[in-house]
């Protein structure tokens, strides 16, 4: 794929559209996270969340000042242990809800940095119709653990 075009050559109304394989996706997701600071904000939906480096690139996006809202399968303990660290670890700037019993598998992206939006577009936002974090909240130590082993073995997700 070819690299993004030079920010000096962006203007206002101006597109980067690019079609990006699954790892490709969550390096550049990690990038704009990373970048991401006061001001900006970060909504994700998503089924899983787990990958370390995507949790410490929102946690720190968090400390820069950025707002996340993120919308989660509650069916997933690890994904409920990753959830707890991001909501216990982020100064209040992170809000996550589960979705609904039977809600569409929503998935995407959409990061407001600036004068620039990135989105990784999977299907429609169901933020609304989502239940409260409390709802499906383990914030137990034995699903923490669970979590960070699988992800440091690889078999956690995103």
């Amino acid at each position: 794929m070819p690299a993004a075009p030079p920010l000096e050559s962006r203007g206002i109304g101006t597109v980067d559209a690019r079609f990006l394989t699954e790892g490709a996706i969550l390096a550049a997701l990690h990038d704009v996270i990373a970048a991401a600071g006061n001001g900006d904000s970060i909504e994700v939906i998503a089924r899983a969340i787990g990958d370390r480096g995507i949790v410490d690139a929102m946690l720190l996006a968090a400390a820069r000042g950025a707002h996340l809202r993120i919308l989660l399968d509650p069916v997933l303990p690890n994904t409920r242990a990753a959830a707890g660290e991001l909501v216990h670890n982020a100064a209040g700037n992170v809000e996550v809800r589960w979705q609904s019993t039977g809600q569409t598998q929503a998935r995407y992206a959409l990061i407001r940095h600036r004068n620039d939006v990135w989105l990784d577009l999977g299907s429609a936002k169901a933020w609304s119709r989502a239940a409260a974090y409390s709802d499906h909240a383990d914030e137990s130590k034995e699903a923490y653990w669970r979590y960070r082993l699988t992800e440091a073995t690889g078999l956690g997700m995103f």
